[in-house]
């Protein structure tokens, strides 16, 4: 798989440039640092701020549960608590739950 369509997937499009730039063009690519566990010793580098987004990617390359229920479909009840982080207004929110069918939408 692509390196972008996996962060597009992650919704991480900001860091394609640092890792086409870095000739990291597949997903496999991955395994020329640490055994494709982690990004320990490569070119590609994060700031301070950004170290729950280098988590994510970690536990994805890592194949851990937790990376991968977030790739989830969510029924309408699931997205409520998403919804929620978002929408304040309640008859919104209850609009936009409605438009949502079940198992269309992921964590994400």
């Amino acid at each position: 798989m692509p390196i972008t369509e996996w962060l597009y997937k992650m919704n991480l499009c900001e860091y394609i440039p640092r890792f086409t730039r870095q000739k990291c063009f597949f997903v496999t690519d991955l395994a020329q640092f640490n055994g494709g566990t982690s990004l320990e010793g490569s070119p590609i580098t994060f700031r301070k701020d950004e170290e729950l987004y280098q988590k994510r990617i970690i536990d994805c390359m890592q194949l851990k549960k937790e990376a991968k229920s977030d790739f989830r479909y969510l029924t309408q009840m699931q997205a409520v608590k998403h919804v929620n982080l978002y929408v304040k207004n309640m008859k919104l929110r209850d609009e936009i739950l409605e438009a949502i069918p079940d198992n269309e939408i992921t964590g994400f």
